[in-house]
């Protein structure tokens, strides 16, 4: 068994964050949570930083699906077990999640050419012709959307193996393990830079126990990749799609209420729904009861 180190934070977002689907233009959605990827990201920027390690953009690095900027995501995906969230109702707060997209112009004309453009170009101002081609082409419509959740908790979780991490960054697992102790409580945005956090120190660990589970019912809150279990108590549970660990779409299971396409409820306070766990994903259990599912 691999040498298990996990991250887990619970944090209260500022107004919500955005992480929004790859791979589009000018229609760009925001998925209801953040995506696996995003929740490496969201500990790795300050272990990094505290492990003093290069993230500069030195080449291209293709990784299953992915097409990265930096061979360092490759080795921290390469390590990861697992990396997911939940959206957890706190006492009587429930704040959800909204998914919205708002229309806004983009000035486009820079990056222009082409027949189409060109001929943009030669309409005269304040014409027709002006308005209906030289407008639209130098100025296009972009729908760009955005998670809302002002004052919502999420928990976020990433499992990977430590001895594989620390080899391909060049540190000791010593080192790791202290600046990790650290870097779990400098989570500070998820998403893009605007999509600010505070974590609830109280209730976030950096685990050097981390049990692995085979097979059997297991409980989580956790979002889960569908074929990794089947899911008990349906009621509680609601399917949402995006990118797994290898950039690959797939569906995943998550427990929390799904209002309608964009709008995303949490289960009560303490309530995990049940699954059976499915070959070959494993569970991963921590000393605090948190429990996640992964390949």
């Amino acid at each position: 068994m691999p040498l298990l180190r996990a991250f887990y934070s619970r944090v209260t977002l500022s107004w919500g964050f955005t992480v929004r689907h790859k791979g589009v233009s000018a229609a760009q959605p925001a998925l209801i949570l953040p995506s696996p990827t995003t929740i490496v990201g969201a500990f790795a920027y300050p272990l990094l930083r505290l492990l003093n390690v290069d993230m500069s953009f030195p080449e291209r690095t293709d990784y299953e699906e992915f097409k990265l900027i930096t061979p360092v995501l490759k080795h921290l995906l390469e390590s990861t077990k697992i990396a997911s969230a939940s959206l957890q109702a706190s006492g009587s707060k429930s704040t959800g999640l909204a998914v919205h997209q708002e229309l806004g112009k983009l000035v486009t004309a820079p990056y222009r050419g082409g027949g189409s453009w060109n001929e943009a170009k030669k309409t005269k101002l304040f014409t027709e012709e002006f308005h209906r081609k030289g407008v639209t082409q130098a100025i296009a419509v972009q729908a760009v959307g955005a998670t809302y959740g002002p004052g919502a908790t999420l928990e976020l979780l990433w499992i990977f193996d430590a001895e594989k991490l620390a080899k391909s960054l060049g540190v000791k697992i010593e080192g790791l393990d202290e600046a990790a102790k650290k870097a779990v409580h400098g989570v500070v945005r998820i998403g893009s830079k605007e999509g600010l956090v505070a974590v609830l120190n109280d209730d976030t660990v950096y685990e050097k126990k981390v049990d692995q589970i085979e097979a059997g019912v297991i409980k989580t809150r956790f979002y889960v990749e569908k074929g990794c279990v089947d899911p008990l108590e349906k009621h509680a549970v609601s399917e949402i799609t995006m990118w797994n660990l290898t950039g690959k779409t797939a569906l995943f299971y998550v427990p929390a209420y799904l209002g309608s396409s964009n709008v995303l409820i949490p289960l009560p306070e303490g309530y995990s729904p049940h699954f059976i766990l499915l070959e070959p994903c494993k569970a991963y259990k921590l000393s605090n009861n948190v429990v996640g599912v992964g390949r």
